[in-house]
């Protein structure tokens, strides 16, 4: 028998399964551990994806993705007319 790690606290529950040639043991257990440290100055914030503004973020912020003008239009469609770029 292979021990990966020593079981520590109350054991719950024992699970024995094999595979062809192979056994295994799946040990559940209940045990006290240390409450996680958790930076206390971190504050959630959600984002959403939409349709009028590519996202708006809990606290407001708006972030809008770049419009072409027409002058930018007329630019690409300049440059494809020449071949120097594929849309």
């Amino acid at each position: 028998m292979m021990a990966h790690r020593p079981v520590c606290g109350t054991v719950k529950k024992v699970t024995v399964s094999s595979s062809g040639d192979h056994w295994y043991v799946f040990i559940q257990v209940e045990c006290e551990v240390n409450e996680p440290c958790v930076p206390t100055k971190v504050k959630a914030l959600g984002g959403d994806l939409g349709v009028v503004h590519a996202l708006v973020l809990s606290d407001g912020t708006v972030y809008d993705l770049p419009r072409m003008t027409d002058l930018d239009k007329q630019r690409e469609a300049d440059l494809h007319k020449q071949g120097e770029i594929d849309i």
